[in-house]
């Protein structure tokens, strides 16, 4: 994946993604692999804190806070973390203040990586995230992660023949 380059290259990675493409599930991996971190984990609703929470390993030795946006200032109180990911983050109600709220509480060699698809009430202040990185005018790292990157043609191909090109247009493409 990408994104360990990008670790390599900068503390803090933003990431624009396309739907459906096993990102929650590849970057838990990630985190399992790591040992004795505390990582805040923000999602977008109450349903996916949900799925996170889950999927999260129940062996590792890490240390693991998922919340949402509303909670987040509750929930990081006095604490301060190894990683922190804001997943869906163009669908937070106010990723500008999550985003002030949440690098308060990160270690001072932590890791904080933004990662949504399109859309939603914060999708303005993602895409100037995403494009001042993509320029080298911010201190974080751009990653694309388009949908093709994942599926064979053949299995577009299939997709979008299933889903009807309307539906998977706006599932799939970054």
């Amino acid at each position: 994946l990408h994104l360990e380059h990008a670790l390599e290259q900068s503390q803090y990675v933003v990431v624009k993604k396309s739907r459906r493409i096993g990102w929650s599930s590849t970057i838990l991996e990630l985190f399992s692999s790591w040992m004795g971190k505390g990582i805040l984990i923000v999602c977008s609703n109450y349903s996916q804190v949900g799925y996170v929470k889950r999927k999260l390993p129940t062996n590792s030795l890490n240390r693991y806070w998922v919340c949402t946006e509303y909670n987040l200032a509750s929930e990081t109180h006095s604490c301060s973390f190894d990683a922190i990911l804001f997943d869906e983050a163009s669908f937070f109600n106010n990723l500008c203040e999550a985003h002030k709220e949440a690098t308060q509480h990160l270690k001072k060699d932590g890791i904080f990586i933004i990662a949504s698809t399109q859309g939603g009430d914060s999708i303005d202040y993602f895409e100037k995230l995403f494009k001042e990185a993509t320029y080298g005018n911010s201190l974080f790292y751009p990653i694309l992660l388009p949908w093709f990157i994942v599926f064979s043609s053949q299995e577009i191909n299939k997709i979008s023949n299933n889903l009807g090109r309307e539906l998977f247009e706006k599932e799939y493409l970054v």
